[in-house]
């Protein structure tokens, strides 16, 4: 992190594609934009809170740019810094802090990306590093907490990929659009982030299906981990010599016994996955879209499979049995943002709708 401070452009934290910087009154305008009804980032940035649009008044422009000087001038450690693309200068969106107990030292973080066009990039990973850098550092922080919902599976990924740990979950806490989702509690400590930062970070590819029984009510077929009481996609390590697309079908035979077809040979790449416990390892995974070969009996749609290998173990936990759920059961039951991720762009439009 190459950081500065100057008293006419205010504090500067350069990364390699971001720079995280304090607010400036050119900024005024995409903020009043990114308040406004039906933006893409609202939908995930605690989407049970109205959003409150800013008026655009002289009277406004004026204030925020007072504040913006006040900021600069303020030498205080800063509470919000707001994202900008190196290079282009555009203005992404922002990080934040806000304390849950000052006299603990105990607080929480978050980000927005407000632009969708640049969801994806890598932007919002990099914002985090730079963010968490500079709290730890200035604050002389012991750890830092960050909170969301079990929808929102970007953040998660995020903040898994980065090593934050789940430490609570609220269950059923949150309503969104009439579902009840989890609230979610992570955490990262001093120490594992100094860890996390100064470990090389190791690739693994794997690979794995999205295997849909079609018909007017489609299943779709899940793995279960022995220790956990949720359910997975069908996955594993890519075999030396073998392509992703061999490595789908034959992880998905090995760890539910069935055959499958992959319906396209163009995969959906879900990277930075994390590997818990593990943070110096990172799960590139490739998604194959897949139908099973053959007809499923009815009854099997009811009734659990054991794995031919018995406890068949990967980065994910030993595999312990896998079964059919319907597609909107799958969806309320994954845990594991990687699969979220993979099913809502391979089965689910952008309706929401099945593809």
């Amino acid at each position: 992190m190459n950081a500065s401070e100057r008293p006419d452009t205010g504090l500067s934290l350069d990364g390699t594609g971001v720079r995280l910087r304090d607010p400036k009154p050119s900024d005024y305008d995409d903020i009043v934009k990114w308040t406004g009804p039906g933006l893409a980032w609202q939908r995930y940035d605690a989407p049970w809170e109205p959003v409150e649009p800013q008026a655009d008044t002289p009277e406004r422009r004026e204030a925020f740019g007072l504040r913006c000087e006040a900021i600069r001038a303020s030498g205080l450690p800063r509470t919000r810094l707001e994202i900008e693309a190196r290079g282009s200068e555009r203005h992404l969106g922002w990080v934040n802090r806000y304390w849950v107990d000052e006299r603990t030292g105990w607080l929480e973080v978050g980000i927005d990306i407000c632009e969708e066009t640049e969801w994806g990039r890598g932007y919002g990973r990099e914002a985090m590093e730079l963010w968490l850098d500079y709290l730890f550092d200035v604050l002389g922080l012991a750890r830092v907490g960050l909170g969301t919902w079990s929808g929102n599976a970007r953040m998660l990924g995020l903040a898994y990929g980065l090593g934050f740990r789940p430490e609570a979950r609220v269950r059923r806490a949150r309503i969104v659009d009439g579902i009840h989702y989890d609230a979610v509690k992570l955490g990262i400590l001093r120490d594992e982030w100094r860890a996390v930062r100064d470990r090389h970070v190791h690739d693994v590819a794997e690979a794995g299906t999205v295997t849909v029984r079609p018909g007017p009510d489609p299943h779709l077929l899940v793995v279960w981990n022995a220790g956990y009481g949720d359910p997975s996609l069908p996955k594993g390590r890519i075999e030396p010599g073998e392509s992703p697309a061999e490595a789908a079908v034959r992880e998905t035979a090995e760890e539910t016994g069935l055959r499958v077809r992959l319906l396209s040979t163009r995969p959906v790449e879900v990277t930075g996955v994390a590997v818990e416990h593990r943070p110096w390892l990172r799960r590139r995974i490739s998604f194959f879209p897949a139908e099973p070969l053959g007809d499923v009996p009815e009854a099997d749609l009811h009734s659990f499979r054991r794995p031919p290998g018995e406890g068949r173990a990967g980065l994910g936990g030993s595999i312990a049995a896998s079964s059919w759920l319907p597609l909107l059961q799958a969806e309320l039951a994954f845990r594991q943002p990687e699969c979220l991720a993979a099913l809502t762009k391979l089965v689910r439009g952008p309706s929401g709708q099945t593809v």
